[in-house]
């Protein structure tokens, strides 16, 4: 069964709006899901002032950089070590991996549900080498939050150790052993086969402005991660990390959270209280400046929660207040609701050719670059050539992609 109703709103964001180059959805329950794919993961595109044609459109085998997505499979195998009694929650990270000697009174539901802000002593993507980056991470101490914002890359980052430290497996074999394996995954990596390049998503060219500096990603070949600190932690994926790194299929996604939802993976009790909201709260007076539309930021477990203005949710309005939701800055998004037995996924390329963020010099707008309020449009480059602007895609979902998902959802 196929999305064709509703195809037109992903023609929108491809080939009206232009805000990514393809789109690969999904949606259903613990025994029947719909999909449907429209667009390119890679084209045309211009290097060196050559243009080189290379438009491959997107299959139901394409492989996506999950980026941030790869969370849940990292919150999902710390569950599951809880659930057979391997450790619990109130253990301290540092005890359970001195390597964090910082994180000594830290606990694991701490790291989690982002209760601190963990930060390393300067950026893991600025360190030469894999062994400089893992040495840095293991120097992350907790500090109090300062802001409405919580989530963070780190704890998954350090949760990945804790797993390995306690299963005796390095961090991929573990995941296949216990969720690949399981769910009947065969098509998700941390480690693109060559073979395999030519259907993977292609993230590459990806502009960016800040406060009037250019910049352009270069480096970011098929088949290799995208996100910079995974890309420094493990360069050639054959060192899985905790916040970004897996590379799947629509079809294996589907798969993994039918297992979620029947019960393979986790207990649905459990699967309940990773979802549930740890961090929002209702702010007032001049508490409530810049916040999120008067509110703190809505996490789980690794995860987003329901929070209660939409627009800041990650969590479709459709779905319960126990839903698992998260989002990739690649473009990608995953909801599963524990409650009403549904799953929704959406993939995306938002870096592809795209200019994917614009921070306005003093004194200008993002419209004075080409970007509408609405996130749209083309913008001067100083190559003398025009990109269009994936600036707001994340806001753009809603409407245009979990809309006509809810509609098909009822329909199974």
């Amino acid at each position: 069964m196929s999305l064709q109703i509703r195809m037109d709103s992903m023609g929108a964001l491809i080939n009206d709006m232009h805000m990514t180059t393809g789109l690969s959805v999904a949606c259903g329950n613990a025994g029947a899901s719909v999909c449907a794919h429209m667009g390119n993961r890679r084209e045309v595109h211009m290097r060196q002032d050559v243009m080189l044609s290379d438009v491959r459109p997107v299959t139901e085998n394409t492989l996506v950089d999950l980026a941030s997505l790869t969370k849940l499979f990292t919150a999902v195998a710390v569950m599951q070590m809880v659930e057979k009694g391997w450790i619990k929650l109130t253990d301290m990270v540092g005890q359970i991996d001195m390597r964090f000697s910082r994180l000594s009174r830290v606990s694991l539901e701490d790291v989690l549900c982002f209760r601190y802000s963990l930060q390393t002593p300067s950026r893991i993507d600025s360190q030469l080498d894999p062994a400089q980056a893992q040495d840095l991470l293991f120097e992350v101490e907790p500090l109090n939050h300062t802001g409405v914002r919580m989530y963070s890359d780190i704890g998954a980052m350090v949760l990945k150790y804790v797993v390995e430290r306690v299963s005796g497996l390095p961090f991929m074999r573990y995941i296949e052993r216990n969720i690949l394996g399981p769910a009947g995954m065969s098509h998700t990596y941390s480690r693109v086969p060559p073979s395999l390049w030519n259907d993977t998503m292609c993230y590459n060219y990806e502009r960016r402005i800040s406060h009037g500096r250019y910049a352009v990603r270069m480096d970011a070949h098929v088949g290799h991660v995208h996100d910079p600190k995974a890309a420094v932690l493990s360069p050639n994926g054959e060192d899985l990390c905790g916040h970004a790194g897996l590379f799947s299929t629509r079809g294996d996604l589907i798969l993994f959270c039918q297992a979620l939802l029947s019960g393979k993976l986790l207990q649905k009790e459990t699967l309940l209280g990773m979802g549930t909201n740890r961090t929002c709260r209702k702010l007032e007076g001049e508490e409530a400046t810049g916040s999120l539309g008067g509110y703190t930021q809505s996490l789980g477990y690794l995860c987003f929660a329901k929070h209660p203005v939409q627009r800041y949710s990650e969590v479709p309005a459709f779905m319960s207040s126990h839903t698992l939701a998260l989002s990739g800055f690649t473009g990608n998004h995953i909801a599963i609701d524990p409650v009403n037995g549904w799953f929704t996924i959406l993939l995306g390329n938002r870096c592809h050719n795209r200019v994917t963020t614009v921070i306005p010099s003093p004194g200008k707008t993002r419209a004075d670059y080409g970007v509408s309020s609405s996130g749209v449009g083309l913008v001067d480059w100083p190559d003398g050539k025009s990109y269009y602007s994936s600036v707001n895609y994340a806001y753009m979902k809603d409407q245009y992609l979990l809309e006509p998902l809810h509609e098909a959802l009822l329909s199974l």
